[in-house]
């Protein structure tokens, strides 16, 4: 009951304003906790749409790859990279679902291309030892991880990654370490 009515209430306010943002972008994530995906599609179209700040078209971007419609995210990452506000997060997750789809060579390129346009891009340079961690190159994987910490200090994804190459090697006291780092940054 207490579901329904918010979802009542939500859709009550987009329709006495449907250029409010903040409303289509809860309805979309009120759908998607609720295991009802499809339904979230048309409010995070609106939420990309109507607002000028990109997080929003990554978003569904990243909604049509987890459901299925790949091209079209695809499409729209390929599109939001020929921007300089999207150059870095469009380009990982093109880098991110060409390794995963198998292709690594074409995950490694992007990521070396965006690190060309941008050396101090922290999450690129974790992305980057995520890959070489995954091929069983763990030096190289630190060193990436190293990189992304030596720019951005706070990177949680980075620590993580220097905690998970340390245990796959027994090097338990720098895992312990590494993870600690993820704890002071992000106790909860």
């Amino acid at each position: 009951r207490r579901v329904d009515d918010a979802e009542k209430n939500f859709l009550k306010a987009i329709e006495l304003d449907p250029k409010y943002v903040s409303g289509h972008r809860i309805l979309s994530s009120f759908y998607l906790a609720t295991g009802r995906p499809q339904l979230a599609e048309r409010f995070l179209k609106a939420v990309a749409d109507l607002s000028p700040e990109i997080n929003g078209q990554l978003r569904l971007a990243d909604y049509h790859i987890f459901y299925g419609k790949s091209g079209q995210g695809i499409a729209l990452l390929k599109e939001l990279a020929k921007r300089p506000e999207g150059l870095a997060p469009a380009t990982i997750r093109l880098a991110a679902r060409a390794y995963a789809d198998g292709n690594r060579d074409e995950g490694h390129r992007l990521l070396k291309e965006l690190l060309k346009q941008r050396p101090d891009h922290a999450p690129a340079h974790q992305m980057s030892g995520n890959f070489l961690f995954a091929e069983n190159k763990p030096d190289e994987a630190i060193a990436e991880a190293k990189a992304a910490i030596q720019i951005d200090p706070r990177l949680v994804a980075a620590h993580y990654l220097m905690a998970r190459v340390y245990l796959s090697q027994g090097n338990v006291p720098d895992a312990i370490g590494a993870l600690k780092a993820v704890v002071q940054i992000n106790p909860y």
